[in-house]
């Protein structure tokens, strides 16, 4: 593989827009509506998936000549796709595209996108009308009209399934991490999204309790609700570099296309204050009549932990030595004991709910420590890759030696944060959001 790659377009190979159903109409005129094709419009789309985000997304800049839909007038003719289909949201749209290796991404059916926002509007009568679509996943639109109210009992991991299954009802596959520990609750009335986010800080994966923090978001395969430590433990889904050369080095799966842009986020005072390297939690027992504290640092932590790189101390320890943050908050015993009756809650009304001491904390410091370093990077369009995988990369050292070696520090393991997949009628790319938590690159096991 070549340079050359990058000037090839992908394929849209189907990109038709259903007009809405309204319950006034006769189920004669519903049958009549049929989809419109874009294909021939779509002259730029982006498509989008993040380790942020709940959804995924595509951005489409359309260019309409007037003979979108034929007209209802009888003439023969055809008229523009706003005017004909009377676009007012929530439309539903299949998609199909690929990349220049075959990899094919396919929404139709239950993966179905719909039409959030029609914008950027011109008109040029001797051109034509261009606008852009955005458009997401059904249950980006769900979570603004579903609520959780139920009370939930056990792991979280079961109360998330709960959630996506029965709440927000989507049919696509879940990925879900389990999670070692119970937390009892009652849904009040907020957003299933909201919930699940809200329960992701509360989460602790099986890794001796030194970590906790899990992350919820959608890719192409369906909804993941996964912890840091087993997201940077994957094995890397495809390694790359970056140099002089035109052609991919053996044992590689391509080339980074462009300079990758590097930052890392040192900006000690802000780390600080949030508790990244060292905290402190105070707690007031009501039932043992007992004020505790318990601190928790980095060190702790990095035993129980699954780094991107080897080198997890960085900070100068006049700083990380003493807690930073200090949080506070009164024991869940008794919490929502499980049982139906009185006598089955009563015995289990000694038990804590949410060890929320050791949790708040190390929740916080692994979000924090989440993007130290942060690379964006442009590859020739791999469909292949989602928000969420581990890739290899190899970046150059800077140096003025003569034969120059790979950067000891940058290079190593990253996590895909945020990915884009963008088709014109002239290139098909792919630029993603690197992140990591430490430097250096670990040994080969």
């Amino acid at each position: 593989m070549s340079f050359t790659k990058a000037a090839e377009s992908g394929n849209i190979t189907r990109f038709e827009i259903y007009p809405n159903l309204f319950k006034s109409e006769s189920v004669d005129e519903k049958n009549k509506k049929k989809p419109s094709s874009l294909l021939g419009g779509a002259v730029e789309l982006y498509y989008y998936e993040s380790i942020f985000e709940n959804s995924v997304k595509i951005t489409t800049q359309i260019v309409d000549t007037g003979n979108a839909l034929p007209a209802d007038d009888g003439t023969g003719g055809f008229v523009e796709l706003l005017d004909g289909l009377k676009v007012g949201g929530g439309e539903k749209i299949f998609l199909d595209f690929e990349d220049n290796q075959g990899t094919k991404l396919k929404f139709s059916d239950d993966n179905a996108l719909y039409l959030n926002q029609l914008r950027n509007t011109t008109n040029d009568y001797s051109k034509g009308k261009t606008f852009t679509i955005d458009a997401s996943s059904k249950e980006f639109f769900d979570n603004e009209l579903t609520r959780v109210e139920e009370r939930y009992d056990g792991k979280i991991s079961e109360s998330v399934k709960k959630i996506l299954k029965k709440v927000v009802k989507t049919p696509k596959k879940l990925d879900i991490e389990d999670t070692i520990n119970n937390y009892n609750f009652i849904g009040t009335i907020k957003k299933p999204f909201w919930t699940i986010t809200w329960l992701a800080k509360k989460s602790v994966p099986n890794n001796k309790g030194k970590s906790a923090g899990y992350l919820f978001f959608e890719t192409y395969d369906g909804f993941k609700y996964k912890s840091l430590d087993t997201l940077f433990g994957q094995k890397p889904k495809k390694k790359y570099i970056y140099n002089n050369t035109t052609k991919v080095p053996n044992g590689y799966d391509g080339k980074i296309i462009n300079p990758p842009i590097m930052s890392t986020n040192i900006h000690l005072q802000p780390k600080l204050m949030m508790g990244t390297y060292n905290t402190e939690h105070k707690q007031f027992d009501f039932y043992k009549s007992k004020f505790e504290l318990k601190p928790f640092d980095f060190h702790k932590q990095e035993k129980g932990i699954k780094t991107a790189g080897k080198d997890f101390e960085f900070v100068n320890s006049e700083f990380t030595s003493k807690p930073s943050r200090i949080t506070y908050n009164i024991s869940d015993v008794g919490g929502l004991p499980v049982g139906v009756t009185l006598s089955k809650q009563l015995e289990r009304s000694k038990e804590v709910n949410l060890e929320r001491q050791s949790i708040t904390n190390q929740a916080n410091m692994r979000y924090n420590q989440l993007g130290t370093i942060q690379v964006q990077v442009m590859l020739v369009g791999d469909f292949s890759l989602r928000a969420g995988d581990v890739i290899e990369c190899d970046f150059p050292e800077l140096s003025s030696k003569p034969n120059q070696e790979s950067s000891k520090k940058m290079s190593g393991i990253y996590m895909i944060a945020d990915v884009c997949h963008r088709i014109t009628t002239r290139n098909t790319l792919t630029s993603i959001n690197l992140i990591r938590d430490s430097y250096g690159r670990k040994p080969n096991a």
